[in-house]
């Protein structure tokens, strides 16, 4: 991949500081950090346009590119979409484990109630020694 504006070592040192970026490769592609990326995408949702929002931390198209900028906040949008897409109709993983949970619950109910039936039954068959009626 060819990005839109190369990255001199001068640059990739000062950026690397930033709390924004976890890494930047040797080919100079960025790593951002998820926080970032979820604030990029939260404020795009909110109205503000994604060169703005690097600039507001300090990193502006002259530092990365203007087709940088645009591209990464196309590809975290569309991802984010791509997860909510395919979420699991329950709401997410808690919704699933309280779910799970409680049928755990509720089965191990219903073996303590058959397991209690069980040794009643056991319990008559000794009374009658297996001679027939109870009574």
């Amino acid at each position: 991949m060819n990005p839109a504006k190369t990255l001199t070592e001068k640059e990739i040192a000062m950026l690397a500081e930033l709390p924004e970026i976890d890494s930047i490769g040797d080919d100079g592609r960025i790593m951002w950090a998820p926080w970032f990326r979820d604030e990029v995408v939260r404020r795009i949702d909110h109205g503000e346009h994604p060169t703005e929002i690097f600039r507001s931390h300090g990193i502006g198209p002259e530092a990365i590119g203007a087709k940088r900028i645009e591209r990464c906040a196309q590809r975290w949008r569309r991802r984010r979409r791509d997860r909510e897409r395919h979420r699991p109709p329950t709401g997410g993983a808690v919704d699933v484990l309280i779910a799970q949970s409680q049928r755990i619950d509720m089965l191990e109910r219903r073996v303590r109630t058959l397991t209690a039936e069980l040794n009643a039954l056991h319990a008559r068959m000794a009374r009658t020694d297996g001679k027939g009626d109870p009574r």
